[in-house]
């Protein structure tokens, strides 16, 4: 470049920050008078990183030597300033790296106070020996009675401490997956150092190499003895309520069998006695009747008598029937009985009547007679208040019970009882029977659009003979 601007050659730059450089040199020379310039590019391990230039007021002023001597200088001032640059950069990178000893310390006594202060054991051990720990938190201490030092000096304390009912079934579980690195959970129990038993809830996983080979286990050890205790209450109220279940349906089993065979034994009597002797007396009408032929006034007296015998046999007979229909004891029988129920009220009330029943088996026999008593109730309530002029009766089987309704589109009333006297309906009765089979029982109605009455009650298979 010096030679060419000696002889006044010219030159081409192809860079346009060069050429701007260059132009602004040139100025430089001729405002401050200088003739003579040498300017050497500052080349180290392959970079340019600079240009070093000297400059004279005449013109011709430098020689090969002072040319070589400047070339020397540039070298060694490049190879200074790439060293001052690493030096920098290096100090740069020490920085960073003490800023990030310094967030990854703050951030590890971070992690540590708040792993200090969880109400929980965190742990970390080796994988291939599961007892020994390489960390415990010092709520070891809070739960087991022993400090976190004293674990993490004993390898054989943790196992010296595992419930001896529990001990194989933990220590198998832990073998499994310590081979295949699957997470662990479990509960068992472990005995404190004063002799307290307490159940722990562990979660635990492990920790790979980059060969994806398990190398620590790591995990946390949870108090669940509260909730232990609580589960083991609540398992035996839960016991205690699926006796007393049981008590009540045995008991039920037994009350409706001693009221079955009480109004059986009623029937029987009503049957034997007054239903015989009422039929003797209208016997014993037909030869008085024959006597009195020309007595007018005592053949319409005894006219009379004879409708009423009749009409009381009658009575008695339904009386009977509402009793204890003998149909109901035998298979296929609740069916059967509903529909002679249903022809019974249509001789008192004008209506029409429809039974959908669709249980594919007939239910127990303590089924067949609650479901009827509660039906035979509810009918009553349609001869007696309902006005009715349709009334449907459905039987099917949900939930291993049977699922009743009875609907009319009679004149209703208020379900929350300030209109019905719900004593009068006899609806206690019918959800106490339905409840202490151990069912449900509900009534929907409003004034002027019916009533549907329903209910379910298992099928009581353990009173099943």
């Amino acid at each position: 470049m010096m030679e060419r601007l000696e002889r006044h050659e010219p030159f081409v730059l192809e860079d346009a920050r060069a050429a701007g450089e260059l132009r602004g040199l040139l100025r430089t020379l001729t405002e401050e008078g200088l003739r003579s310039i040498i300017s050497w590019p500052m080349v180290a391990q392959g970079e340019l990183v600079g240009a070093f230039n000297v400059a004279a007021r005449a013109p011709h002023a430098f020689t090969r030597d002072h040319r070589e001597a400047v070339e020397e200088f540039a070298d060694s001032l490049a190879l200074a300033v790439v060293d001052a640059r690493l030096r920098e950069a290096e100090q740069e990178r020490t920085h960073e790296l003490e800023r990030l000893v310094s967030e990854l310390t703050r951030a590890k006594e971070n992690y540590r106070t708040l792993v200090e202060q969880l109400p929980a054991v965190v742990y970390v051990n080796e994988n291939d020996d599961p007892t020994t720990a390489v960390y415990v938190s010092s709520y070891y201490e809070t739960l087991l009675g022993y400090t976190a030092a004293e674990r993490m000096a004993d390898p054989g304390l943790w196992d010296r401490l595992l419930h001896p009912d529990d001990r194989d079934r933990v220590l198998e579980e832990s073998l499994r997956v310590g081979e295949t690195g699957d997470p662990l959970s479990m509960d068992y129990r472990m005995v404190r150092k004063d002799g307290r038993t307490v159940w722990v809830h562990e979660e635990g996983r492990a920790i790979f190499d980059q060969d994806g080979l398990p190398t620590r286990w790591q995990g946390v050890l949870l108090d669940v003895t509260d909730l232990q205790n609580a589960q083991e209450e609540l398992r035996r109220s839960h016991d205690l309520l699926r006796d007393a279940a049981e008590a009540q349906r045995r008991l039920l089993t037994s009350l409706v069998s001693a009221q079955e065979a009480e109004r059986r034994r009623v029937a029987s009597d009503v049957h034997d006695d007054s239903i015989q002797a009422m039929t003797t007396v209208g016997l014993r009408l037909a030869p008085l009747r024959r006597a009195l032929s020309t007595d007018e006034d005592a053949l319409r007296n005894l006219g009379e008598a004879e409708r009423s015998v009749s009409h009381s046999i009658d009575r008695l007979r339904r009386l009977l029937f509402e009793l204890h229909p003998t149909g109901l004891d035998l298979p296929g029988g609740l069916r059967a009985v509903l529909r002679a129920a249903l022809g019974v009220l249509t001789e008192d009330v004008d209506l029409t009547t429809r039974l959908d029943y669709r249980l594919p088996d007939d239910p127990s026999s303590e089924a067949r007679t609650i479901c009827y008593r509660i039906v035979q109730e509810a009918l009553a309530n349609v001869r007696k208040h309902a006005r009715a002029t349709n009334l449907a009766i459905s039987l099917e089987q949900a939930d291993r019970g049977v699922l009743v309704r009875v609907q009319d589109d009679g004149i209703g009333f208020l379900t929350d009882g300030i209109q019905v006297d719900r004593e009068h309906l006899g609806l206690p009765s019918m959800r106490e029977r339905a409840e202490l089979a151990g069912g449900w029982f509900r009534v929907d109605s409003e004034p002027g659009r019916g009533t549907t009455v329903e209910f379910w009650i298992p099928d009581l298979p353990a009173a099943r003979p």
